[in-house]
């Protein structure tokens, strides 16, 4: 979680976190390291090794029409969040913000029911955006440890290790969206099953982009 243990209790304290998380973003995204794994229909799929441990960190890169507007929406409003998911073929419950941070900033809580034989999973992130000028946008997601939501017991606590993406507007209604991300999903599953899990979740990640980001209910 890389939160070093530390439990983010008031605004300044997730403001410095944003920064941070930001920069991170902008580090991952332009970094060295990637490899194409497929590319289709004008649709990149990334794979980056991991300094962390042996997973594979999952990216993607594509041009498609939407406006960067749609997008931050689509990543940051919970209603559209659950019909995302909901399109992808995932099982979340219930997405709700728990603090509005600041006008680009929240702390979010997620929970999700995978299939059986896997139990419940919930996620509590900071989701931060910045404009960087010229149409061109980051946002990131990263689990964080929030007072306000402590983990419980009861339900596997999941880690958004990141989760970036760049966003820029290239004129006629059309976006080149770069994105990657490396999510834990803790409790007793193996390696394999996990990077297979990530390559499934960004081909359903990536199908959702770009067929339903320039549809907004």
């Amino acid at each position: 979680m890389e939160s070093n243990g530390k439990t983010y209790t008031n605004k300044a304290a997730l403001l410095a976190l944003k920064e941070q998380a930001l920069k991170q973003a902008d580090e991952l995204l332009n970094g060295s390291g990637w490899t194409v794994k497929k590319e289709k229909d004008g649709l990149k799929q990334l794979d980056r090794n991991n300094k962390w441990d042996d997973m594979n960190v999952r990216g993607c890169e594509a041009e498609i029409t939407a406006t960067s507007q749609q997008v931050l929406r689509f990543l940051t409003e919970p209603e559209l969040l659950l019909l995302g998911y909901k399109v992808q073929g995932k099982t979340f419950q219930e997405v709700r913000v728990l603090e509005h941070v600041d006008q680009n900033c929240m702390v979010m809580y997620e929970l999700l029911k995978p299939p059986f034989p896997a139990s419940k999973r919930e996620f509590v992130t900071l989701r931060c955006a910045k404009d960087l000028g010229d149409g061109k946008t980051l946002i990131m997601v990263k689990s964080i440890d929030y007072d306000a939501c402590p983990e419980s017991s009861k339900i596997v606590r999941a880690i958004c290790h990141f989760m970036a993406y760049y966003v820029e507007d290239k004129g006629d209604n059309k976006i080149l969206v770069k994105s990657c991300g490396y999510i834990d999903p803790q409790g007793s599953i193996p390696d394999f099953v996990k990077n297979k899990m990530g390559q499934e979740n960004y081909e359903r990640a990536s199908f959702f982009l770009s067929n339903h980001s320039n549809k907004p209910p």
